[in-house]
C-alpha cells in the first residue's frame, strides 16, 4: 500500500513539473517573440541617459554654489568628462546590443 502511494506522489510531482515547464516555456516564447528583453534594454538606457543628463546639468551650478573658491571651471569640466565619456561609450554599446537583438530572428541569426 505504501509503495502505491509513493508512486502516486512521484507521478503527481512529475505532472506538476511538466505543467510548470510548459508554462515557463510558453511565457518565454511569448516574451522572446516580442523581444521584451531588447525593449527593456532600450528603456533602461534612455532612463539612465536622462538621469545622467539631469546630473550633468545640475553639477556646475551645485559646484559653483557650494564650493565657489575650491573648484574652477576646468575642475568641473573634468568631472563632467569623467562621467559623460564612459557613459557615452556604454550608451553606444547598449544601442548596438538593442539593434542586434531586434534584428535577430530568434535563433541567433540576423535578418
Amino acid at each position: 500500500m505504501e509503495e502505491n502511494r509513493r508512486v502516486s506522489d512521484v507521478s503527481a510531482l512529475t505532472k506538476t513539473g511538466q505543467a510548470a515547464h510548459s508554462a515557463v516555456t510558453t511565457v518565454w516564447d511569448w516574451a522572446e517573440k516580442r523581444k521584451i528583453a531588447a525593449h527593456a534594454v532600450m528603456v533602461v538606457t534612455i532612463w539612465l541617459t536622462i538621469r545622467i543628463a539631469e546630473w550633468a546639468i545640475d553639477l556646475p551650478y551645485d559646484m559653483a554654489n557650494m564650493y565657489p573658491e575650491k573648484y574652477t571651471g576646468v575642475d568641473v569640466a573634468a568631472m563632467l568628462a569623467g562621467v559623460l565619456t564612459p557613459w557615452g561609450l556604454m550608451q553606444g554599446a547598449m544601442f548596438t546590443f538593442y539593434l542586434r537583438l531586434i534584428g535577430a530572428n530568434g535563433n541567433g541569426e540576423t535578418k
